[in-house]
């Protein structure tokens, strides 16, 4: 797994992504990262633009060059996609911060899930994947949240030192 968070970090280093979208605020956002990743799990990262014409021109101008490169417009948000040295990357960009996005919402949550957890949480989020969850729901999941699991999952933003230590007893159970 450490092996596999090195290539991926060589890989955002080597493409300048963070560096050529520096002025959009990008935040590494990915699984790998937190070792809830599966083979073939893409580097996510966010951004915040102001202007979507700015993010599509510096995004084709950097990155069209690479394999499947994707750019796509929506209403309130922008993906561009494209392969690099053996990893998808996903960027995602609106123009709400991206300390309020949900992806970095997610993500904190998983990182600290991931640290209070370890391996026997990590070892259950990513078997529920291998079966076909998406990260938040296997994690709601493991967690017994219920309802809509990329909202719920946001009640860890909450949990007391209380809640994570009936968290992590349960567990190992």
């Amino acid at each position: 797994m450490i092996n596999r968070i090195l290539k991926a970090q060589r890989a955002i280093d080597e493409s300048d992504v963070l560096k050529a979208l520096n002025k959009f605020t990008p935040v590494v956002v990915s699984t790998i990262f937190v070792q809830l990743d599966l083979p073939g799990s893409d580097i996510d990262i966010i951004c915040c633009h102001q202007k979507k014409q700015d993010l599509k021109q510096q995004f084709e101008k950097t990155f069209s060059r690479y394999d499947d490169f994707v750019f796509s417009e929506r209403e309130n948000y922008c993906i561009g996609r494209f392969y690099f040295d053996g990893f998808p990357f996903e960027v995602y960009s609106s123009n709400q911060l991206v300390r309020l996005q949900l992806g970095y919402r997610h993500f904190k949550i998983m990182e600290t899930l991931s640290q209070y957890g370890g391996e026997p949480f990590r070892s259950k989020v990513r078997l529920l994947k291998t079966k076909g969850y998406k990260t938040e729901p296997a994690i709601c999941e493991v967690l017994s949240l219920t309802g809509d699991p990329y909202i719920s999952i946001l009640q860890v933003e909450q949990w007391s030192s209380q809640n994570f230590k009936h968290f992590v007893e349960n567990l190992v159970l």
